[in-house]
């Protein structure tokens, strides 16, 4: 796929992705999804490859390169997903990411881990880039004592936060 093509791609779908900060990877095996795309955030910016269906490793050469100075701003939040746990329905909570760029497009991407919220908005406000986290997800992890704790406090309190919001959270 050209460069193009993704853009259009993720501008109108949203891509299930892998996560690359500071040398980890999010998640680093996928739970319920395959991923689409790896992003891989480094020092110059946003590398993005496609990733080989069944096989879940990244071809070999990138689809697009994002520079920072491209980048106009970040939105992240959660997103409820329904899956089945031991044959009853349930709840997964992943992370919704936009990528808005100068140029009045953005990609749309999903990830099945957040817990890099801190790692990611640490790398953005280098970057002098705008991160809109309307739930305070970096805050949430930064505080918490582990991931786990930063979960738990997400199942109890997230439909709670996103009714004052206004927001819904489901997304199948």
């Amino acid at each position: 796929m050209d460069t193009k093509t993704f853009r259009e791609f993720s501008h109108n779908r949203i891509l299930q992705a892998t996560i690359k900060i500071n040398n980890k990877i999010y998640p680093s095996a996928p739970v319920k999804l395959p991923p689409f795309c790896f992003l891989d955030f480094n020092n110059k910016g946003i590398e993005i490859t496609e990733v080989e269906p069944l096989l879940n490793k990244k071809k070999k050469s990138p689809v697009d390169f994002i520079t920072y100075s491209t980048i106009q701003k970040v939105e992240i939040g959660p997103i409820k997903k329904t899956t089945v746990v031991v044959f009853a329905p349930g709840v997964r909570i992943n992370l919704d990411l936009k990528i808005f760029l100068n140029d009045g497009t953005y990609l749309h991407f999903e990830c099945e881990e957040m817990s890099m919220v801190v790692d990611l908005s640490s790398l953005l406000i280098t970057h002098n880039i705008e991160l809109v986290d309307i739930f305070e997800l970096a805050d949430i992890f930064e505080n918490a004592n582990s991931n786990r704790e930063a979960y738990d406090y997400l199942y109890g309190h997230l439909d709670e936060l996103a009714e004052k919001k206004d927001i819904n959270l489901f997304r199948s």
